[in-house]
C-alpha cells in the first residue's frame, strides 16, 4: 500500500510542483493521464 504523504514544501511554480510529484509518485502511478489530473488539482493560484 501507499501511504499518504502530506506535503509541507512551498511550490510557486506548475514546474516546481510537477518536479515534486514526479519525484515521489511518478515512478509509481507512472499514468500521465491520471498525472495531469493530479497536478492541476494542486497548482497554486498566482
Amino acid at each position: 500500500s501507499i501511504k499518504r504523504i502530506t506535503y509541507t514544501t512551498f511550490v510557486e511554480t506548475k514546474e516546481e510542483l510537477i518536479k515534486l510529484f514526479k519525484k515521489e509518485y511518478y515512478k509509481i502511478i507512472n499514468n500521465e493521464s491520471f498525472f495531469n489530473k493530479w497536478v492541476s488539482k494542486y497548482i497554486l493560484k498566482s
